[in-house]
């Protein structure tokens, strides 16, 4: 070996050293995931509703505040047929506070209940490209993420019927503002008893049996037994095989007028 390749040598493994000492780049730009990743779009004689939620992935060590969210739908040519927005700042309507919390922690997560749930029923709904302007709360840096996502007609595979055969409500089902669907799943106890992208509740709908004037009971709601769906009849939805039952689950009850699972 010469000199010449005795010194490229030595360059290569100081530089080799040097790179093996720096910290690792940490990526510093903020990522959607979308919840569930097929959302469905249940379909009535007036309306569309889009069951989605965003949740943003903050990676870097600064903490970022959503300063506005801005969806556009385009049709299955790829033509824009509607944009919304909803934005924070001196000069436009703050509809943003809608969204109750909006400061993506350094190295954190935050849940978006998507606030663009409702559609006229003739909106061709395709294509969804979610677009987001976060700004680092020490720096002042604006940070801005987008993402699509393309939901899906419910098609349900088999007829369904109501298993209670008495007067009953709903409720409460899986629409914006129910509890099944505003479960945030970055919560780290939500995690751990199994809580996923797709919540096994986001779909569920609570039927609750009344009387002709729509009262739950008769009585006091404290005690199980005066509530009319007690004791009521429950039947098979559809056709099908009943491969288990469980007879364990301990009653629900009110407790100073607080509902106790």
């Amino acid at each position: 070996m010469n000199q010449k390749q005795l010194r490229c040598w030595l360059w290569s493994v100081l530089y080799a050293c040097l790179a093996s000492a720096l910290p690792a780049e940490v990526p510093s730009s903020p990522t959607i995931e979308f919840l569930p990743k097929t959302p469905f779009v249940a379909v009535d004689e007036h309306s569309q509703y889009l069951n989605v939620d965003l949740q943003v992935s903050n990676p870097s060590p600064r903490e970022l505040r959503l300063e506005r969210i801005e969806l556009s739908v385009f049709d299955g040519e790829g033509r824009l047929v509607l944009r919304r927005f909803l934005a924070d700042g001196p000069w436009v309507t703050a509809g943003i506070r809608t969204i109750p919390e909006r400061l993506v922690p350094a190295s954190g997560v935050l849940m978006i209940f998507n606030p663009f749930h409702r559609f006229d029923a003739g909106v061709p709904l395709k294509r969804l490209r979610f677009d987001l302007t976060l700004r680092e709360t020490e720096t002042g840096a604006v940070r801005r993420v987008a993402g699509d996502v393309t939901p899906a007609a419910y098609r349900p595979a088999t007829r369904l019927v109501l298993p209670i055969g008495q007067r009953s409500i709903v409720y409460d089902g899986y629409d914006f503002y129910s509890h099944h669907r505003r479960i945030d799943i970055s919560n780290p106890r939500l995690q751990a008893i199994g809580f996923t992208e797709d919540t096994p509740v986001r779909y569920a709908v609570d039927l609750c049996v009344v009387d002709e004037t729509g009262s739950l009971y008769t009585g006091s709601p404290s005690n199980v037994e005066d509530w009319h769906s007690y004791g009521a009849e429950v039947r098979a939805p559809a056709a099908g095989v009943v491969v288990s039952v469980a007879n364990d689950v301990p009653d629900n009850g009110i407790r100073d007028g607080e509902l106790i699972y």
